[in-house]
């Protein structure tokens, strides 16, 4: 259409769920001068790692130009289910900043983020961790390589697992508010009964230092 190229409606399937998208891109002679692009996603399933499926529906705008592009928009997780072991020291190193060399990021990669996620009781963790049900309200910031987290997960039911001891949550928060990685402050309280004795375990701090108390009646 003149100097622009108009996408109605283009819908399929992807991840097991529906895709709908429509947009227009503007050109510069033969050039891509900017476009706006809009998807409705619903009930897409995607694997963030083997042990961990999502499903999730939301809308979605990628808008920019070939230099620079940006993606925005709302995503409800339908359902969750974190399955993976959690080895301490493993996760301390991914918790390290760790800074790839421009050269292998893309332009892809490049994508600006700000992305509205939520999730209400529908995201359960069960390792040998914890077992519980999580609510979220967060935001997926940064970029596609280095993206960066902010706000809050919580949870008031399940177990969390202590020196083979089972203790029940009473509350448990992370909340992410570190502008140069995704390193939440975790802040977990428990307990449990052993031998007679009601014992109450707090746990505060960020995953590479956190202070944890003990106490009992």
């Amino acid at each position: 259409d003149g100097d622009r190229i108009v996408i109605q409606k283009l819908s399929g399937r992807t991840g097991g769920g529906d895709l709908e998208v429509s947009g227009v891109a503007y050109l510069k002679g033969f050039a891509l001068k900017k476009f706006y692009l809009d998807a409705g996603l619903r009930n897409v399933g995607v694997n963030v790692s083997k042990e961990f499926p999502v499903n999730f529906s939301g809308n979605l705008l990628y808008t920019g130009t070939l230099d620079a592009q940006t993606l925005t928009g709302d995503i409800k997780i339908n359902h969750a289910f974190y399955r993976e072991p959690i080895e301490w020291q493993s996760w301390l190193l991914k918790g390290k900043i760790q800074e790839r060399p421009r050269a292998e990021i893309g332009s892809l990669e490049k994508i600006n983020l700000n992305i509205k996620v939520t999730g209400s009781d529908n995201i359960v963790i069960n390792n040998n961790m914890a077992r519980a049900s999580l609510s979220l309200d967060l935001v997926l910031r940064g970029t596609v390589a280095n993206p960066l987290i902010f706000g809050r997960a919580e949870t008031k039911t399940g177990i969390v697992y202590f020196r083979n001891n089972e203790f029940k949550i009473l509350s448990a928060t992370a909340d992410f508010a570190d502008p140069k990685r995704i390193n939440p402050i975790l802040n977990i309280l428990s307990e449990t009964t052993i031998s007679n004795y009601d014992i109450r375990m707090n746990l505060n701090g960020q995953i590479e230092h956190f202070d944890m108390t003990l106490s009992s009646t």
